[in-house]
């Protein structure tokens, strides 16, 4: 039993990191491992202390796995495109289409929402759930979907941007980071700079006439990026473990 829990805890830090992401899970991680560690103590044989010293070794590894990977939730509507940073340069995701599959018209419980990405410009993926897309040491989720509104910037270019989404402006980059309904108000990032600009409200944006104009909300796509690494260690970790359960197998017979 506490093999085949401890192998399930190394499958899913590498295969689906953002499952046992909670707390809660860092939590049992965190008290399984003391417990196997602290039983190791009272084992007289030597070969079964090391046993469940390499499975305590074993889960600390992964809660410290997914505690240094990076990951974030990604909104995108369709025509949607994000730059991610990744090691000093940046991977844009352009969103094609997203498609949602219901039941029936009846019950309209949904069985099946898929995204399907343009990736650096040049790589068509499509994303589902259960079936992520592995670029690198990331990975990308179909995590849920949700409404968002999209907005138009309207100046002497016309971007059409979602909250946290970026684009050029002018030759700078400018990001739509916020909008508060209640202040019927936006908050930009325009070369570095933030602004505070009102919506559906024509102003003055750097001496250049602006209107920021909300649109009919849309369904969009929200995908997990998570950056993952560490495996080498892990599957040593593993590896070393099985070569011991099987020694102490042997040692019975």
């Amino acid at each position: 039993m506490t093999v085949a829990l401890v192998m399930l805890f190394a499958v899913s830090s590498i295969v689906a990191p953002e499952l046992f992401s909670s707390l809660f899970y860092t939590i049992l991680y965190i008290v399984y491992a003391v417990i196997t560690l602290s039983s190791a103590y009272f084992i007289p044989r030597f070969s079964q202390k090391i046993l469940h010293i390499l499975i305590a070794c074993l889960i600390l590894g992964v809660v410290i796995e997914k505690s240094v990977n990076t990951h974030r939730f990604i909104t995108m509507g369709e025509g949607g495109e994000y730059y991610i940073p990744m090691d000093g340069d940046t991977l844009g995701c352009e969103l094609l289409d997203f498609t949602i599959t219901r039941e029936s018209k009846r019950t309209g419980t949904v069985v099946h929402y898929e995204s399907r990405i343009l990736v650096d410009r040049r790589d068509t993926v499509s994303i589902r759930v259960n079936h992520p897309f592995q670029y690198d040491d990331v990975r990308f989720y179909q995590s849920a979907y949700k409404s968002i509104t999209p907005f138009l910037i309207c100046t002497n270019d016309t971007l059409r941007l979602f909250e946290g989404q970026t684009d050029t402006l002018q030759a700078a980059v400018f990001t739509l980071l916020e909008y508060d309904p209640v202040l019927q108000r936006a908050a930009v990032c325009y070369n570095k700079n933030l602004f505070y600009l009102p919506v559906a409200i024509p102003t003055q944006f750097l001496d250049k006439p602006m209107i920021i104009l909300p649109q009919a909300p849309e369904i969009a796509t929200v995908l997990e990026y998570v950056e993952v690494g560490g495996h080498t260690l892990l599957i040593i970790i593993a590896g070393l473990m099985l070569l011991s359960l099987a020694y102490n197998l042997m040692r019975r017979k």
